[in-house]
């Protein structure tokens, strides 16, 4: 992955800066500094190293310099005080990984979490350390000046979390100027830190000398003295003196120190740019009004031809002077100046005349929002208190950041703003109220949309439908299907035509409050979206309707048409980027439920990976507890009946409604109610309930034994459109096993066809085959029509003989490990099991200890495993010892 794939993020969301997330090249005038290469030497072999010390001693250099010669990919991420909010933080932290290719798509999407939630954040991070330990090979970060950032506890605690629960793989390097809050103790105790210290940085008199001399300046001994006594041995210092003593004249040493009273730092910087050309110092002063430029950047800042640039470039870093270079994607690379020498070249830029230092600044912001740094421009607006710049930005780029589900960076955007400029503009007032409800702040986002309502004039018809399209989408969040509906059909009659990306998210809103209650009136609306957001040309917009329509298809048995829309939505993206596209989790819950469906195992456990990969800590609850029921369900189709209970009770946890909308089978209602009696007791559903919700609720009355309830079985399946595949199956299913508990068997043998009939005409398997242990009593009437009635036709026959087949074969216990074995070699496990040793088992049953080993190895070729406690341990996981 390219450096510019690695930090584009979403598309249309911002973009960091390279210099962010590349790592600065060695330093061709740097001394080694064997105390602390020697630390570094060990930096493969602990989780964490620590490199502290104040600025100007090297930490960046020496960093570098170990990063350059090492083996296994090392990603950087230079911090900055914009990166204490949680989002940049980790989207910095993703971009750098991803882009050395530690890691192949984001695990999470940073925009996604409640970063103050500690469980949702611990299991993003959790997530990030999973798809980290499976990239086969060391790897490192160095995260450069943490004292930035660890003030803010949101960010310092997710660190700590990090670093705590490193894989044994990944290997993390902080710099800080100031001791750093992480959890040292432990690690240290454990042998398991490295600690690189001012001392271990600090220039020996010989390494001073050396520095020097690649100057060109010889120290006499009472000059070295000088130097150390003066600089103690500070490496900005040193690397100064020699700069200011390098020109050929006649200034020594002694003289270069003379001069520093009560900033040693300050002086030699003020010294060393005195004796530059007008013209450098003017290009250095221009290029430090940002945090790092690249050649057309800096063009821009000049107003210079790129050529005039790079030879400008070349002069700064012939002259050894302190500018790093970071790789680029446009062959030129990035720079920035060391802090200390960027304070001094500030201090000089706001001496300009005339407001040059605002001239530059608003340069810059314009280059930036020309080549897509709009979160740049955005930092640029607020440094420079321009309000309006940061409004123009939000009004211009919204639109991309919606289609994108960029909510968290219009609300980081709009949070600059002071409040009272936030209120007095309606349109950033509407803006913003959707990014809030998505944040979790519901009230706000009402606040928000309300003060643009007030503010409306009798001109301003797109406002008023933008106003109500937001509080459609602020009421599908808050799940208010009426609310949401309502404001959804009133904002597409205000809407103009032209008005593509919100009008078809007005009936893809419309659609998804349908689901639950109505999931092909939900499918049919997805549809009808599909064309309006096939014109947008933004494949994060159709992914979203491509995937919803996979699961609305697995969820009404269409299982063919849902691997369409599944693989239409996969293929929007390369593969090395689906990973970090959340709305493809739903499209791995519709493969879930289509393996299921179909009884295919391996598919299944593939499609569930898929979905935890798959930057699932950002899809909603509900896809979750979905996934976790059908997991449920596959565990009681292997007979893992404990397995399954936990997993359907988890379900539940996370999210009922999403639970019971994959219809639990019969089996599962029943050990539901066992479990949760009082409230099974007292379930009941609202009248606009759902067909599945309805449907659950009858199956718990056939689990807790309320036949009378049979009139209401019968309606339920006259009200499911024929075309709802996979819960017409179930319900007549259910509706066969009622009518068989109340001698209906001529209901019950009509209802048993048409569910066989549909299931396999659409592949539904298992559909069908999910209540089967309730069906039993039927086998013999469908065997023998007499039983029930004469007058059925052949094909009739022919059916019900199929499934009287079917039903048997689910029911046929499955085999057990102990079936495979003699009553012999169950005796043999049996004393094994009981601590005997093989000789000790040959004596209690009166046989060689031959005759035992050669039982042993029947055994562990009967059930393929490789030791005795192997066998035990399956034995008695069946329950046979």
């Amino acid at each position: 992955m390219g450096v510019e794939e690695g930090i584009a993020g979403r598309e249309g969301g911002f973009v960091l800066l390279p210099a962010k997330v590349s790592a600065p090249a060695p330093d061709a005038f740097a001394v080694v500094r064997s105390r602390a290469q020697a630390r570094f030497a060990g930096a493969w072999k602990r989780p964490l190293t620590t490199v502290v010390a104040p600025a100007g001693f090297g930490k960046t250099t020496a960093c570098a310099a170990w990063a350059a010669r090492a083996e296994h990919p090392v990603a950087w991420c230079s911090l900055d005080e914009d990166d204490a909010e949680p989002t940049r933080f980790w989207s910095a932290i993703l971009a750098a990984l991803e882009g050395v290719g530690v890691l192949r798509g984001a695990p999470f999407d940073p925009l996604d979490i409640a970063w103050a939630d500690g469980t949702e954040a611990h299991r993003a991070i959790s997530l990030l350390v999973l798809a980290l330990s499976y990239g086969g090979e060391p790897s490192a970060l160095v995260l450069e000046d943490v004292h930035e950032v660890q003030d803010a506890p949101l960010v310092s605690e997710g660190l700590g979390f990090l670093v705590r629960h490193l894989p044994a793989d990944m290997h993390v390097v902080v710099t800080s100027r100031v001791p750093l809050r992480l959890p040292l103790a432990k690690l240290r105790a454990a042998g398991k830190l490295g600690e690189v210290t001012e001392a271990d940085l600090r220039l020996t008199p010989d390494e001073q000398a050396a520095l020097l001399a690649a100057e060109g300046v010889e120290l006499a001994p009472e000059d070295a003295r000088h130097l150390d006594d003066a600089t103690q041995g500070w490496p900005a210092a040193c690397r100064l003196v020699g700069l200011r003593c390098s020109g050929g004249d006649a200034f020594d040493v002694a003289s270069a120190l003379a001069g520093a009273q009560e900033s040693v730092q300050e002086y030699l910087f003020e010294e060393v740019l005195d004796a530059l050309p007008a013209e450098l110092l003017d290009f250095m002063v221009a290029t430090s009004a940002v945090d790092s430029f690249s050649v057309a950047l800096a063009a821009a800042l000049t107003d210079l031809p790129a050529t005039e640039v790079r030879t400008y470039l070349d002069a700064v870093i012939d002259r050894g002077l302190f500018i790093q270079r970071m790789a680029g994607v446009d062959g030129d690379g990035w720079y920035r100046y060391h802090s200390l020498l960027r304070e001094a070249l500030l201090s000089r830029l706001k001496r300009l005349p005339d407001d040059g230092a605002r001239t530059l600044a608003l340069r810059a912001r314009s280059w930036y929002l020309e080549n897509g740094y709009d979160d740049a421009a955005v930092g640029q607006s607020y440094r420079l208190r321009d309000w309006d710049g940061i409004c123009e930005i939000i009004q211009a780029r919204w639109k991309a950041l919606f289609m994108n589900d960029d909510n968290g960076t219009v609300l980081r955007w709009a949070s600059l703003l002071p409040s009272q400029v936030l209120e007095a503009r309606p349109f950033i007032c509407a803006v913003t109220a959707m990014p809030s409800a998505a944040a979790g702040d519901e009230a706000r986002a009402r606040e928000l949309l309300q003060k643009a309502m007030l503010a409306l004039r009798g001109d301003e018809d797109f406002l008023f439908a933008f106003c109500v399209s937001q509080k459609a989408l602020i009421s599908a969040m808050a799940g208010k299907r009426d609310e949401t509906i309502a404001c959804a059909e009133k904002a597409l009659r205000f809407l103009p035509e032209s008005e593509d990306y919100l009008r078809a998210m007005m009936i893809q809103v419309m659609a998804g409050a349908l689901w639950r209650c109505d999931p092909l009136a939900a499918k049919a609306g997805f549809v009808e979206a599909l064309p309006l957001q096939e014109s947008l040309g933004n494949r994060n917009v159709l992914c979203s309707a491509l995937a919803n329509l996979a699961a609305l298809s697995a969820d009404v048995g269409q299982l063919t048409e849902a691997e369409r829309y599944g693989r239409r939505a996969e293929e929007l993206y390369d593969e090395a980027a689906r990973p970090s596209k959340p709305m493809l989790s739903f499209v791995h819950r519709a493969r879930a439920l289509c393996a299921y469906e179909r009884g295919d195992g391996e598919a299944f456990d593939r499609a569930r990976a898929a979905f935890e990969a798959t930057g699932s800590a950002g899809s909603m609850s509900a896809r979750r507890a979905e996934l976790l029921t059908i997991e449920a369900k596959m565990a009681y189709a292997l007979s893992e009946r404990e397995r399954g209970r936990a997993l359907l009770e988890e379900a539940a946890a996370v999210d009922f409604g999403g639970a019971v909308s994959m219809v639990p089978s019969l089996i599962m209602v029943r050990d539901w109610c066992e479990k949760a009696r009082d409230r099974a007791a007292e379930f009941s559903v609202a009248a606009d309930a759902g067909l599945a919700e309805r449907l659950f609720d009858l199956s718990i009355a056939f689990a807790l034994d309320n036949v009378g309830r049979y009139e209401e079985v019968r309606d339920l399946v006259d009200a499911i459109d024929p075309r709802y595949f996979s819960l017409r199956v179930r319900a007549l299913t259910l509706g066969a096993a009622f009518a068989d508990k109340i001698a209906r068997r001529s209901d019950a043998l009509r209802w048993l066809r048409e569910a066989y009939r549909i299931s396999e005409a659409q592949g539904l398997k298992v559909a069908f085959l999910e209540n089967t242990p309730f069906l039993q009593g039927l086998i013999a009437p469908l065997r023998q029509p007499g039983l029930v009635s004469a007058a059925r036709d052949a094909a009739d026959v022919a059916c019900d003989a199929a499934i009287a087949a079917a039903i048997e074969g689910a029911c046929r216990p499955a085999a057990k490990a102990a079936d495979f074995l003699t009553e012999r070699e169950l005796d043999v496990l049996r004393a094994v099991a009981d601590g005997a040793s093989v000789a000790e088992a040959a004596r209690v049953l009166v046989v060689s200890r031959e005759t035992v080993k050669k039982h042993l190895g029947n055994i562990y070729t009967k059930l393929g495993v490789h030791s005795k406690m192997q066998a035990v341990a399956l034995l008695r996981e069946e329950g046979t010892l």
